[in-house]
């Protein structure tokens, strides 16, 4: 595999910024978690990072709206499927 030099790694990194500032906007809204305060959603794509509070509307680039929904949708079925074990309701394995 070939090196990038800097210089290309930055040509790289700003294509895909201007690329993600001209993709639609979408209004999102992200749920404040149960018993957690203050936890914002972080995240990063192509080089632009983001922080996102909870509980409040926001416009994000179409791509990080569906990495979001994405993200949320996996940690949820992690929080079930944990709190199946939690309850003593775990499988038996073996």
């Amino acid at each position: 595999m070939d090196m990038m030099s800097e210089r290309e790694m930055e040509r790289e990194i700003s294509a895909a910024l201007d690329a993600q500032r001209a993709e639609e906007q979408v209004e999102i809204m992200l749920a404040k978690l149960p018993g957690v305060s203050n936890y914002p959603w972080e995240g990063a794509l192509n080089g632009h990072f983001y922080r996102i509070k909870r509980g409040v509307r926001v416009r994000v680039p179409r791509s990080i709206a569906e990495l979001i929904s994405e993200n949320e949708r996996i940690c949820e079925e992690s929080r079930s499927e944990l709190n199946e074990y939690a309850k003593g309701a775990g499988k038996r394995l073996g």
